[in-house]
């Protein structure tokens, strides 16, 4: 919205009467994107007639001006098609699912939503270019158009519910489906089962180098767990925060986010604690003078990550526990802690932590000066 547009400036814009404009303006609010879409529509059903004060519109039109912008468009969709209380319902669902709709995936949304997908409708709102066909679905023709069918929904938890059922049905773990899952169900009120694919969404962000939005995948999360029923849920989605901080070397920030957690994490929250220990860590590597900080850090998170019979949390320690080994100049020892590691990972199925696990050990051997097994392990690693 432009503010303070008034008669005057909608008159000299627009080339329209001054009933018009008068009429335009009242209703715009000072927003000319409004004044343009009812315009649009009115050249396309050829109300406007020219005049000697400018354009004008038959006094019917005015009297029925809708009441926002939201309006408008909520009409448009209204005088393309006039949809059934079910139809208007699957409508409403295809408008959670996002701007763009992925057909298959609305039709599952829709069957777990137990309504019937209107596609009769889909094609009478494509014909009038209110929605656009993609090669998988379609989308809706303006952002505005989409956000004023979100507006008028007056139960949108039940359509986050359908569409996070038919997200989770799915069985490819790409970051973008999961990321979704969990906005749906936080929408849909069941915000601490929207921690795990959340958590899995920002990792896969992490590892395409997508650090932005991995960031921020773990905020919106931790926000919606806001509330002391979701506390551990929520201390694990500011510690992934601020790891994906540190990983962009924003380390204030990161301490910043780790030190809230710190502050009200306790024994209670066991997991928070093991993951607080181990990000610490990190972030004390990467910060002059800390190594002894680190080190303390990745021992303690081996400690409570055994206690919790977490596997690929220890592992992670330990591997972290030998890259500072290896900061200090201690190859040997360094290589030992790494193998140990390794020799761990390969009883269970970690690849993503054996690979990471691999390319450590196969830089401290360039380091050392071991051009063979430096070659095996990375290539292993990179493999």
């Amino acid at each position: 919205a432009i503010p303070g547009l008034g008669p005057t400036q909608f008159g000299t814009l627009l080339a329209m009467s001054p009933k018009v404009t008068s009429a335009l303006s009242r209703h715009a609010a000072g927003n000319p994107q409004y004044a343009l879409q009812v315009i649009g529509e009115w050249i396309a059903r050829g109300c406007l007639s020219a005049g000697p004060d400018g354009f004008s519109v038959p006094t019917a039109e005015l009297a029925d001006l809708p009441a926002d912008l939201h309006g408008m468009w909520l009409r448009r969709v209204d005088r393309a098609v006039r949809l059934d209380a079910e139809g208007l319902e699957s409508i409403e669902l295809a408008a959670v699912l996002g701007v763009r709709v992925e057909e298959d995936l609305w039709v599952a949304a829709c069957t777990h939503a137990g309504i019937a997908p209107a596609r009769a409708a889909v094609t009478e709102l494509l014909r009038h270019a209110l929605l656009v066909a993609e090669p998988d679905g379609w989308r809706f023709s303006h952002p505005l158009l989409h956000d004023a069918v979100l507006a008028s929904i007056q139960t949108p938890a039940r359509w986050h519910e359908a569409a996070a059922a038919a997200l989770a049905e799915r069985g490819d773990d790409d970051a973008d489906r999961l990321r979704r899952l969990s906005r749906h169900l936080v929408e849909a009120g069941r915000p601490s089962e929207a921690w795990p694919p959340a958590q899995k969404a920002s990792q896969l962000l992490v590892h395409l180098g997508e650090y932005e939005a991995a960031a921020a995948t773990s905020r919106f999360i931790g926000q919606g767990l806001a509330g002391d029923t979701h506390t551990e849920e929520r201390l694990l989605a500011t510690i992934q925060e601020a790891r994906v901080l540190g990983r962009m070397r924003r380390f204030a920030p990161a301490q910043a986010l780790l030190g809230q957690v710190r502050a009200e994490a306790n024994e209670e929250h066991p997991r928070a604690l093991a993951q607080l220990a181990l990000e610490s860590g990190v972030l004390f590597r990467f910060l002059a003078g800390k190594l002894d900080e680190a080190e303390r850090s990745f021992s303690d998170a081996q400690r409570r990550f055994t206690s919790l019979g977490d596997t690929e949390g220890y592992t992670d320690a330990l591997r972290g526990q030998g890259l500072v080994q290896f900061n200090r100049g201690n190859l040997t020892a360094a290589i030992s802690t790494l193998s140990e590691s390794l020799a761990i990972l390969s009883r269970h199925d970690r690849p993503h932590t054996l690979a990471m696990t691999l390319v450590s050990l196969g830089w401290v051997h360039v380091a050392a000066g071991h051009p063979g097994p430096a070659r095996r392990a990375l290539e292993r690693g990179l493999d």
